[in-house]
């Protein structure tokens, strides 16, 4: 005789107990609208995850892709992101690569392009990398440049930040662009302690 499958059952409580705790907040809304948005919520999640899986699988075959689309209740999409990681060449010796990306952000979509290297030198994987981003709403562009070397309890990252147009008028008192700086980061893991990292990061940014 099979086994008895209480997946549903335990989903159901799973959804019940999440209903209730949404419900417990107080939003202003009576049980009805709490109910009508709980609903709207998990079929926006549910037809999000699809559209994420969905795409991932139809880009795959020519590379890694991550997507990550979110849905707020008014129906904008900030948050969501997507990045397409493409080998152009790979052999016992490098590996040339591309990535696309686009990036919802609270001032616009971000869209960017990159290419890069990465070799072995021993027992550290090195490489450098450049991107061109464009904030697309606004028509502001900069480049980016960046260098890497991973080792087995120590990984160094460096990135450089450049706009490529000036200053543009964003209203009559204000103007703007893709901000110019730096960042650097370095991550260890303790050999003897593997399961505790440490990360340092220092970003600089000049307007």
């Amino acid at each position: 005789m099979a086994p008895e499958n209480h997946d549903g059952e335990k989903h159901f409580a799973e959804i019940v107990k999440d209903f209730g705790e949404t419900s417990m907040n107080d939003n202003g809304l009576d049980t009805g609208e709490q109910a009508k948005a709980f609903a709207l919520g998990k079929v926006r999640d549910a037809l999000s995850q699809q559209v994420n899986q969905h795409v991932e699988s139809w880009l795959s075959p020519w590379g890694n892709a991550s997507v990550d689309v979110k849905v707020d209740n008014e129906g904008h999409f900030t948050g969501s992101r997507g990045s397409w990681f493409v080998p152009l060449q790979d052999n016992d010796r490098y590996l040339t690569w591309s990535q696309l990306g686009l990036t919802q952000q609270d001032d616009g979509l971000v869209s960017n392009v990159g290419v890069g290297q990465r070799w072995a030198r021993g027992s550290w994987l090195v490489g450098y990398n450049t991107f061109y981003d464009n904030l697309l709403d606004e028509n502001l562009q900069r480049a980016g440049f960046g260098a890497e070397a991973w080792g087995e309890y120590l990984r160094l990252s460096a990135n450089f930040y450049q706009p490529f147009a000036a200053w543009h008028e964003q209203t009559a008192t204000q103007e703007q662009r893709m901000a110019r700086g730096y960042d650097l980061t370095a991550r260890m893991r303790m050999p003897f302690y593997q399961h505790l990292n440490t990360s340092v990061s220092v970003r600089t940014v000049f307007w």
